[in-house]
């Protein structure tokens, strides 16, 4: 399996489909179901973070050139939002998967929805059966169908492994606080409260006010909170000045909520992203 990421020149594609993701996290699970079938292109690369993400003229044009493009929608690709538009009006099939998985709202914000599905494998595994319907339509001869119900249930096999993880975490722990609203899905899946967050929203390109994090620090020091989760994209100068605000042991902890990881870090796919992140929050969480 091969993923083009980051492009500066259009996917040489010959005969065979050319799909478009726009993160690591959809590359991976789209390259999973197409295998050699299909060229797969990824526009944000691992380590980036999507919100700030902004477009070159070759990606833009390749995105006009593609057979279908996957997108998670509401907001989260905001530096791509024209390129897309232009694209679909071009006629390419553009999927963005967020709006039709019955999207939450942000617990910062209820009248936003929230665009990061993928931390509920549930839904992930939805957006699958999704994408194999999609390439259904472009091409009937292989059996897209089988193969995302194949990768389905490793999503539920991951997924599983991730509860028995998590199963070790006390429910009056249960509790996070993070650096942007992006945790929402995974705290409905896995029965976490997420109580706080640094920057309202779930766009990591809102700034927060000296009010902001001194509100935060008040939740953390009456709830008793051990550590704050950011996501890995993100710079920890808002987390580490909110701890550096405690007067008591507070951990700061990556997780991998907008893009795969980096190789070594056990997030480099999908399926490792869904148990790595368990791992983290429980190893953080279990034991203050």
């Amino acid at each position: 399996m091969f993923v083009l990421a980051a492009c500066s020149q259009n996917a040489d594609v010959g005969d065979q489909l050319h799909v478009v993701a726009t993160t690591s996290v959809l590359g991976d699970v789209v390259s999973e179901i197409v295998g050699s079938d299909a060229v797969v292109e990824v526009l944000i690369p691992t380590g980036q973070d999507p919100h700030g993400f902004q477009v070159s003229a070759a990606q833009a044009a390749s995105l006009r050139e593609a057979d279908l493009v996957i997108a998670a929608g509401l907001g989260l690709e905001e530096g791509l939002s024209d390129a897309l538009e232009n694209a679909e009006s071009d006629g390419v099939m553009v999927l963005e998967l967020a709006p039709r998985l019955e999207p939450i709202a942000f617990s910062s914000d209820p009248e936003v929805l929230d665009p990061h599905f993928w931390l509920d494998p549930v839904r992930m595994g939805e957006a699958v059966a999704v994408i194999g319907s999609a390439l259904d339509q472009l091409d009937s001869s292989i059996d897209w169908g089988a193969r995302a119900g194949r990768f389905r249930a490793e999503i539920d096999s991951a997924m599983a492994q991730s509860l028995d993880t998590l199963a070790a975490v006390p429910m009056d722990r249960r509790i996070l606080i993070t650096n942007h609203d992006a945790l929402g899905y995974f705290a409905q899946r896995y029965n976490f409260d997420v109580v706080g967050t640094i920057v309202g929203g779930g766009s990591t390109q809102s700034d927060a006010s000296p009010a902001d994090i001194a509100e935060l620090v008040g939740v953390i020091e009456e709830l008793g909170i051990a550590a704050m989760f950011i996501d890995a994209t993100a710079s920890h100068e808002l987390a580490d000045a909110v701890a550096g605000e405690l007067d008591f042991p507070f951990a700061v902890v990556e997780l991998f909520e907008s893009n795969l990881g980096d190789p070594g870090t056990g997030a480099e796919t999908y399926l490792g992203m869904v148990v790595t992140n368990a791992e983290r929050v429980a190893e953080a969480l279990v034991s203050p």
